[in-house]
């Protein structure tokens, strides 16, 4: 028998450790076993790649009905402009908002990549404050496998700054379960020497290696997290809760990497020709401009923490609107008619080990340039004008014969991390910032 309460699932962990593939997986399987799921996506800035991404996919099927979501962009809420410890009661918000539209049985929530200190700013300030509203099961930390091997063997995360090596680790130490993500790039020997690592590093802490793309990793994953024996405990909290953890090495970690996020439309430079046809081209102009910035940023010595390009069709936009209208509800219905949008999607992605190969989630060939938007996320290890340079020289380059028109971009620093709560020792609740 389901509680009312919602099922809260957080999973935490770095910048391209594959939280957003995670989630996205155990979405669809939870949505097979006939339950409402929604999904709450985190980030410093706006145009967010992941909140597309999970509208996307899920954006509800036509033979859905009853309490399911009634306009495709329902079940996907977003935080922005800080952490979701630094903007507590805008996730609460999202998730007051999210049981109003949905009613959903499991809520699955993506902090930002450069995040941590969960247990004692998110985890024990919802079961101390809100236990008899929400259901929140144990921490899960998704940990990028070749990155973790890569800091082992080399002490180092490939350039990437030694207060960015100390966010990765602290972020590892609060989980109450440790996922080994990306297992199918490693070799079986090498699997079992991180999860061995992983457990000296962490006594006590269940290590799961696993591959996010594959369902029934992730199957094997949630059977685990919604047991009751698995649900979030304020002792299990407190005894993975950072009480070391330095904010001003933190605040350095964070601020050391530029961010940018952009949006914009495609359109052709010149007369279309691709081999494959127009569809084709614009999978080649995504493939040119991810190849193009990697080589850019290599050649200039700047390390990728992680870079996000999904392209859409432009019902993607009516998706993401908060309050859609009886047309855009039509459009919504039309658009429905030219089937699936996740399966008319391209999503790519940067990320090391150096050197940073490109890693494909979708690659639908059935986009023409004329109905394709695109949103690019990235975060790098240089001053945010330094990264913009390097992303606006790109865009402008017009790969494959397409020029991407800019209509959004923001290239920033986070500011220091300042918790709406932080539960010390002793369930001391200490309170800052506005």
């Amino acid at each position: 028998m389901l509680q009312t309460r919602p099922k809260l699932i957080i999973a935490g962990g770095f910048l391209g450790a594959g939280k957003t593939t995670l989630l996205l997986q155990a979405a669809a399987i939870l949505r097979q076993r006939g339950l409402r799921v929604a999904l709450i996506t985190n980030d410093q800035g706006r145009e967010l790649v992941d909140t597309a991404l999970a509208a996307a996919a899920l954006a509800p099927d036509a033979s859905e009905s009853g309490a399911a979501a009634t306009w495709p962009g329902e079940a996907v809420a977003e935080v922005t402009a800080g952490c979701f410890c630094c903007r507590f009661s805008d996730l609460l918000e999202a998730i007051t908002d999210l049981e109003r539209r949905l009613e959903p049985h499991v809520i699955l929530a993506e902090p930002v990549g450069s995040c941590t200190d969960l247990q004692a700013t998110v985890i024990l300030p919802l079961l101390h404050l809100y236990r008899e509203r929400y259901r929140p099961a144990c921490l899960s930390i998704v940990v990028d496998g070749p990155r973790l091997s890569h800091l082992i063997r080399h002490g180092d995360l490939s350039l990437l700054n030694d207060d960015v090596a100390y966010l990765f680790a602290r972020q590892i130490e609060e989980g109450d379960l440790l996922l080994i993500n990306k297992s199918d790039l490693l070799g079986s020997d090498e699997q079992l020497f991180l999860c061995n690592w992983l457990r000296a590093y962490c006594p006590g802490v269940p290590v799961l290696s696993m591959t996010a793309r594959r369902r029934e990793s992730v199957a094997l994953w949630l059977d685990n997290l919604l047991q009751d024996v698995n649900a979030a405990s304020i002792s299990e909290a407190e005894a993975h809760r950072l009480d070391d953890l330095d904010y001003a090495r933190y605040a350095r970690a964070e601020a050391r990497l530029g961010w940018l996020n952009a949006r914009g439309r495609l359109q052709p430079s010149r007369p279309i020709g691709a081999i494959d046809g127009e569809a084709g081209q614009v999978l080649a102009w995504a493939a040119a401009l991810l190849s193009q910035l990697q080589e850019r940023l290599a050649r200039a010595g700047l390390a990728i923490a992680h870079i996000k390009l999904l392209v859409a069709p432009q019902a993607l936009r009516r998706l993401l609107s908060e309050e859609p209208d009886e047309r855009q509800l039509s459009g919504a219905a039309a658009d429905s008619e030219q089937g699936p949008l996740h399966e008319r999607l391209i999503k790519a992605s940067l990320c090391g080990p150096k050197p940073a190969a490109i890693s494909w989630d979708a690659r639908s060939v059935h986009l023409p340039p004329e109905e394709a938007i695109w949103l690019l996320n990235a975060r790098v290890d240089c001053a945010p004008a330094v990264l913009e340079k390097h992303v606006r020289a790109v865009l402008e380059a017009a790969p494959a014969g397409l020029r991407a028109e800019i209509e959004e971009l923001s290239a920033f620093q986070p500011a220091p991390p300042q918790p709406h709560y932080r539960f010390g020792p002793g369930a001391s609740q200490h309170r800052a910032g506005p």
